[in-house]
């Protein structure tokens, strides 16, 4: 499987824990709009600079965790 590109099934695993843990974070009400210390989650980290080097399915994969909404 590859990880970090335009792959259905690993955007599916990504989708599917990344809505447990905001699912488990919101039960804790740990959100600023919860009263908790959260105010920022963040779905990626350090991949802007590699992805745009890497081809298109590399930015596909950027744009579609850009809007992923859970």
């Amino acid at each position: 499987m590859s990880f970090r590109t335009d792959n259905e099934p690993f955007k599916a695993a990504m989708q599917g824990f990344t809505q447990k843990i905001v699912e488990m974070m919101k039960a804790e009400n740990l959100f600023e709009s919860q009263g908790g210390p959260i105010i920022l989650s963040q779905i990626e980290n350090e991949y802007g600079a590699h992805g745009k080097s890497l081809g298109p399915p590399r930015k596909a994969y950027m744009n579609w965790a850009a809007k992923m909404e859970v």
